[in-house]
């Protein structure tokens, strides 16, 4: 049985931490890559990455809540070629 979830709804019923962990294991391998290993990599990927997305209103939040001007809010999106939420 595999250790790792290869679908978008096996990796989302671990949860953001878990998924987190995951995504910041060691032991994904780097050479010799099999079908696995990249299914498992997309589906943890994937849904790490809407788990992230969720969260990121209340970031914004907490960040203007701390005194950050909306612009460089919405500079921290533009790096990343994302139009900000705000």
């Amino acid at each position: 049985m595999p250790s790792r979830p290869i679908t978008f709804r096996a990796a989302q019923g671990l949860g953001p931490f878990e998924l987190a962990k995951l995504w910041v294991d060691t032991d994904w391998p780097v050479d010799g890559r099999t079908q696995y290993d990249e299914l498992a990599e997309l589906a943890v990927m994937s849904a790490l990455a809407t788990w992230l997305q969720q969260w990121q209103p209340i970031a914004i939040h907490g960040a203007i809540l701390a005194g950050a001007r909306p612009e460089a809010v919405a500079a921290r999106f533009e790096t990343l070629g994302i139009r900000a939420p705000i």
